[in-house]
């Protein structure tokens, strides 16, 4: 192979790269959305429309509106690049939980339970996710996601012991511990604020 054709074969290999993340499906007739994960995003939406033209998707809600409307009336977007595979499913959750019901082809009943909420480090992401990281989405409230009060330093703490964040005794963590922790070991990026004269913590990022 020339050098001229190897360089063209890697600048195809970098642009058609397998992007793993988490991608959305919508109707956009009637507003319904369908939300996946895949290690490699554009092969996975290659395989859906290849299987709803064929008329055999497995998701029927889906497959049905596809034959009534046309794939024009359908749009392809990727939600969200995941570089820690192993965080997929956890980001496919959460987008799929924020889903309206009434416009969700999903089929997976992804609630937690009571016990799930006692026992499993994924609550802990789930409750930082939609209670302090910084929305995505613009014109939020900055104030609204500053974390300086007592009660809310309290709060993460709790949630991080009840969720066994750290392997360590109880009475060894704090608050600090935690953000450091999170920082170091689990993908945040939080920076320093203040706000009133008061030094707040501001979780900007997650990216594992």
């Amino acid at each position: 192979m020339s050098n001229a054709s190897k360089a063209l074969s890697n600048k195809l290999r970098r642009i058609y790269a397998p992007i793993p993340g988490i991608y959305q499906i919508t109707n956009e007739i009637n507003g319904k959305r369908y939300i996946g994960m895949s290690k490699n995003i554009y092969k996975r939406w290659v395989s859906h429309f290849a299987n709803l033209r064929c008329n055999i998707h497995s998701n029927k809600r889906l497959q049905d509106d596809f034959n009534l409307y046309g794939i024009t009336g359908f749009a392809f977007k990727i939600l969200k690049e995941v570089k820690n595979v192993d965080y997929l499913i956890f980001f496919e959750k959460v987008y799929i939980r924020k889903l309206n019901k009434d416009f969700d082809y999903n089929l997976k009943d992804f609630t937690f339970n009571e016990e799930q909420k006692k026992t499993n480090l994924e609550y802990f992401h789930e409750y930082i996710y939609n209670k302090w990281l910084l929305p995505e989405e613009p014109n939020y409230d900055f104030k609204k996601y500053l974390i300086y009060k007592k009660e809310d330093k309290e709060e993460i703490l709790k949630n991080a012991i009840d969720n066994g964040v750290m392997n360590v005794c109880k009475s060894k963590m704090s608050f600090q511990k935690i953000i450091k922790y999170m920082q170091s070991n689990m993908g945040y990026t939080i920076d320093e604020h203040r706000h009133e004269y008061k030094r707040c913590k501001v979780i900007r990022k997650f990216d594992p």
